[in-house]
């Protein structure tokens, strides 16, 4: 099997692509067939996450100090998705390195954490066999209150693309003052985008770190993350939301 980002090469191109919509958008496509992940290592393979992070405490930490602390959010009110450009080109200005370059934000986020990923044809994004993705988020069963197995796939259609501070939640803690040049910044920052399993990724929505942080092997890395993003582009938190980062900062460290 082939994967690529233009749609309409094969109806199974066409179904990748709507699965792929983008963070926070429920899809309600899956996949006929499944590709068995590969353990092996490939040359040309691409970047993957990595579950071993390790937190700068006291960095971290100075980052967070300096958000402005607000007493509320501001509501949702005039928030368009489309408003925030996204699945744009995977510019260098974006923070995208070269290897990417021509292909869209959510392709590239797929390569840069895939396993055993090759390129069949890099011009036009094309990636070839094998490879596959694991999610790292983790996802908590409703009805046994523990977690379920990190979803491993070959098929990216069981995948969701993040987006660590979600776009929703940027328009609550300062994009809605923002320029469109910013939003775009922030809706296709390599910082701000990660695979993760698809429930996962539904089940948090346009939550912020008060009330959601992923359970599994991810969540010191979100943490970090989160708070680089929100310094970057000078989002604001509630007191909720900080003694919630700051206790995830100390548990992680």
């Amino acid at each position: 099997m082939k994967l690529s980002a233009p749609a309409g090469i094969a109806t199974a191109f066409v179904a990748l692509s709507l699965a792929l919509a983008g963070c926070e958008e429920f899809s309600d496509v899956s996949a006929s067939t499944e590709t068995e992940p590969s353990e092996s290592s490939e040359s040309g393979s691409s970047k993957s996450s990595d579950s071993d992070f390790e937190i700068d405490e006291k960095e971290t930490q100075s980052l967070l100090d300096g958000l402005e602390v607000v007493d509320k959010f501001d509501s949702n009110a005039g928030y368009d998705r489309d408003l925030f450009p996204h699945w744009e080109d995977a510019t260098e200005d974006l923070g995208w390195d070269k290897e990417v370059a021509g292909c869209n934000t959510r392709w590239a986020t797929l390569w840069n954490q895939g396993h055993d990923l090759v390129w069949d044809d890099q011009e036009s994004c094309m990636i070839g066999e094998p490879g596959y993705w694991i999610d790292q988020y983790g996802y908590i069963d409703s009805d046994t209150g523990e977690m379920d197995e990190y979803v491993k796939s070959g098929d990216p259609s069981k995948f969701d693309i993040d987006h660590i501070v979600a776009l929703g939640a940027t328009w609550k803690s300062g994009m809605n003052d923002a320029t469109e040049k910013e939003r775009r910044e922030i809706a296709n920052d390599p910082l701000n985008l990660e695979v993760s399993d698809l429930r996962a990724n539904r089940s948090k929505g346009d939550q912020m770190a008060d009330t959601y942080l992923p359970p599994g092997a991810f969540r010191c890395e979100y943490v970090s993350r989160y708070i680089q993003v929100k310094d970057k582009y000078d989002l604001v938190v509630i007191q909720k939301e900080k003694d919630r980062l700051s206790d995830a900062i100390q548990e992680c460290a």
